[in-house]
C-alpha cells in the first residue's frame, strides 16, 4: 500500500488489477498554502516544492484514508466462520472469517507411532475419529489437543516465500519436533517418519452450502473426515463438499514422511504438513467496499506505480508502460517497449529494419490501441465476474498471440 498524497493506490504484484481506494471525498479547492501535507487536496507549489512523499519523512499527517477496503466473493464462503475450540452456540469473538479462503485455527494432537503410516492410516488412534469433537486441553488418545494457528511463524522451515511458505501450513514438525540446521549430510536428529498426527477445526455455515475443499500437503498420506464422513482428496485439487447448516467438523489426519533437504537450499524441509482452503464453486461474482475502480492489467505487474497529478504510471507485462486517469481508472495510453525503441536513427534506416520490423511495430501499436479499448470497456468498481474475467483473459491472450505470430 502506498500513499499517493491524495488517494491510496493498491497494485498487487501477483494479480492483474489496479484498485484505487477513496477517502472521504474531495472538498472545494482550498488555498494551496494552507493545505496540510498529505491531505486529499494538497498540491506542490513553488513555495512548497515537496514531492509525492509529503515532507520526505514518509509521514502524511493530513491523509484521511479509509481504514477498511475489500473485494470479496459473493456466496457461501463469504459467510463461513471457523474456530479451533468447540463452539457453544453461534459464532462469537473467537471465530474467524476466511482470509484468502484459508483455514488457520486448529486443534492438533499427536504424535502417534505407526510402523508404516501410509499403510496403517486407517488405525483409529482417537478411538472414534468419526465422532470426535475436541476441546483444547482435552485428552486425545494418550496425548492432548493443543491450539495451533497456521502462519509464517509456525513453520519448521521457510526458506523462501514460494517454498514452505507458499501455504500457511499446519506443520507438525513445528509442533512436535524440530529440524536441525543442515550441516553437510547430517540427518535430522529427531526421527520424523513412522508418525501420525491429527488437526481439527469447526466450520460454521449459516445455511446448507456446497463449497470446494482444497488441501495442499507434503506427507506420506492424508485422510480427511467432514462431519465423520470420509472425503477423498488429492494434493492441491478441489473436491466439492457439502456443509450442513450450523457447525461442521473437519478432521485431517496426516502421516509423516521422512524430512528431505530442500532443492538448492542448505536446510531440511518438513514432509509432515498441510494447508486447507474452502473456496467457492465457480462462477462467482464479487462485492467491494471503499474501492473506486478496478482496471485490468495486461499481465503481471512487478513495478511500483508513480502518481503525477491526476495520472498514474505503472509497468505491466514486463514490457508495457500504462498511463491511467486517477479519477476514472481508464487507460489513457499504453506503450509496449521493444528493442526497436532502443535503436538509433541509423539502425532504423537499415533496409531490413524498414521492411521487416517497422510493419510489426505499426501492428503492435494497433494491437495496443485495441487492448486499451477492451480494458477501458471493463473498468468497474467490482471487477469482472469470474466467467467474464476468463473470457476477457482469453481476448487479451489472443491479442498477444496474434502479435507474436506476426
Amino acid at each position: 500500500m502506498i500513499n499517493t498524497n491524495e488517494k491510496y493506490l493498491w497494485v498487487p504484484s501477483m494479480l492483474v488489477f489496479v484498485a484505487l481506494v477513496f477517502g472521504d471525498g474531495i472538498a472545494a479547492e482550498p488555498d494551496a498554502k494552507q493545505v496540510p501535507l498529505g491531505s486529499l487536496d494538497f498540491r506542490p507549489t513553488p513555495e512548497r516544492p515537496v514531492g509525492w512523499r509529503g515532507d520526505w519523512t514518509g509521514r502524511f499527517p493530513g491523509a484521511t484514508p479509509p481504514r477498511t477496503w475489500s473485494r470479496r466473493t459473493q456466496g457461501s464462503t463469504t459467510d463461513i466462520r471457523y474456530q479451533a475450540n468447540k463452539p457453544t452456540g453461534n459464532p462469537g469473538a473467537g471465530s474467524q472469517s476466511l482470509e484468502y479462503f484459508t483455514v488457520k485455527d486448529w486443534l492438533v494432537a499427536g504424535p502417534f507411532n505407526a510402523d508404516d503410516p501410509a499403510v496403517n492410516l486407517s488405525t483409529d488412534f482417537l478411538h472414534g475419529e468419526e465422532k470426535v469433537e475436541p476441546v483444547r486441553g482435552a485428552k486425545a488418545g494418550d496425548t492432548t489437543w493443543q491450539f495451533l494457528r497456521a502462519g509464517i511463524e509456525a513453520q519448521s522451515r521457510h526458506y523462501h516465500n514460494e517454498g514452505t511458505c507458499g501455504d500457511l501450513n499446519v506443520d507438525f514438525v513445528y509442533v512436535f519436533g524440530d529440524l536441525p540446521e543442515a550441516v553437510a549430510d547430517e540427518k535430522p536428529t529427531v526421527p520424523l517418519n513412522h508418525k501420525v498426527a491429527y488437526a481439527h477445526t469447526y466450520l460454521y455455515s449459516p445455511a446448507e452450502a456446497n463449497v470446494m475443499l482444497r488441501l495442499s500437503y507434503s506427507a506420506a498420506a492424508v485422510k480427511v473426515l467432514l462431519n465423520g464422513t470420509s472425503v477423498e482428496v488429492k494434493h492441491n485439487h478441489n473436491v466439492e463438499v457439502q456443509l450442513q447448516q450450523g457447525w461442521n467438523r473437519l478432521l485431517v489426519k496426516v502421516a509423516s514422511g521422512q524430512a528431505v533437504k530442500a532443492t538448492g537450499q542448505n536446510s531440511w524441509v518438513s514432509r509432515w504438513r498441510f494447508a486447507a482452503y474452502l473456496e467457492p464453486i465457480l462462477p462467482v461474482s464479487y462485492e467491494t467496499k471503499n474501492i473506486a475502480w478496478m482496471t485490468k492489467m495486461t499481465g503481471r505487474s512487478m513495478s511500483q506505480p508513480i502518481v503525477v497529478g491526476d495520472r498514474i504510471f505503472v509497468g505491466s507485462n514486463m514490457t508495457d508502460l500504462l498511463c491511467l486517469d486517477k479519477k476514472t481508472g481508464r487507460i489513457l495510453w499504453l506503450k509496449t517497449n521493444t528493442p526497436y525503441d532502443a535503436m538509433s536513427d541509423a539502425q532504423r534506416a537499415a533496409t531490413e529494419i524498414r521492411e521487416k520490423v517497422e510493419p510489426l511495430v505499426a501492428s503492435l501499436k494497433e494491437l495496443d490501441e485495441q487492448v486499451v479499448r477492451d480494458i477501458n470497456g471493463a473498468v468497474s468498481r467490482i471487477g469482472l465476474p469470474s466467467a467474464a474475467e476468463a473470457d476477457f483473459d482469453k481476448t487479451l491472450n489472443d491479442h498477444f498471440l496474434l502479435f507474436s505470430r506476426a
